[in-house]
This record gives structure tokens, C-alpha cells and sequence, in this order.
């Protein structure tokens, strides 16, 4: 029944950045983590899959310290932190994210 339907607030495709540029800033974002913490010891994925491989620290005590502070990650295997941002995800929100999240690199 269409009165069970709801409606979406809608953005004009102006407003929109491409997925593509998107994604070079986030790369470029994590990239800047690799050159700076010694624990990070590179990136890899494709799209908005984005993984950094980290030594000498445990991705699961990144994730937690991240959950405390509202920033969602995931593992993958043993010592890669994982990223799925979500494809309508803005370049303020990458830029939130690292800006609240850049101290859970630290010892």
C-alpha cells in the first residue's frame, strides 16, 4: 500500500561529490597516518575498502578506543584495521573522522 511508503529528503546531484574523488581523499587521508605513526606500516584496499596494516598494536585496541569516541572500524585478520565508510559518506564526515580519530594511533 503506498500510505505504508516514506519519503527521503533528496539532495540535488550539485551538492553531490563523486564516489571516485572521495575515495582519492580518504586514501590520501590514511596515507598521511602511514607517514606519520611508526605502529602503521602501510594501506591497501580498493574503493572505500580501506585497510591499515599496523605493528606492534593489535587492531582490536584501536576499534575499541574508536567505539568509545563514536568512530565505527572493523579488523581483518590479525593486524590490519579495517574501513567500509558508507558510499554517501561526505568529505566532512572523512575529515571528522580523522580529525576525532587521529589519537587512537598514539601510545
Amino acid at each position: 500500500d503506498h500510505r505504508d511508503l516514506h519519503s527521503f529528503p533528496t539532495r540535488r546531484s550539485s551538492d553531490l561529490i563523486p564516489a571516485s574523488k572521495l575515495k582519492a581523499y580518504l586514501e590520501e587521508k590514511l596515507d598521511a597516518l602511514v607517514g606519520k605513526y611508526d605502529c602503521i606500516e602501510g594501506r591497501r584496499g580498493k574503493g572505500f575498502m580501506q585497510g591499515l596494516v599496523l605493528k606492534d598494536i593489535t587492531p582490536g585496541e584501536i576499534v575499541n578506543k574508536g567505539i568509545e569516541k563514536g568512530i565505527l572500524m572493523l579488523t581483518a585478520g590479525v593486524n590490519v584495521l579495517r574501513f567500509l565508510p558508507p558510499l554517501v559518506i561526505t568529505k566532512e564526515d572523512i575529515d571528522k573522522m580523522f580529525v576525532e580519530g587521529e589519537t587512537l594511533y598514539l601510545k
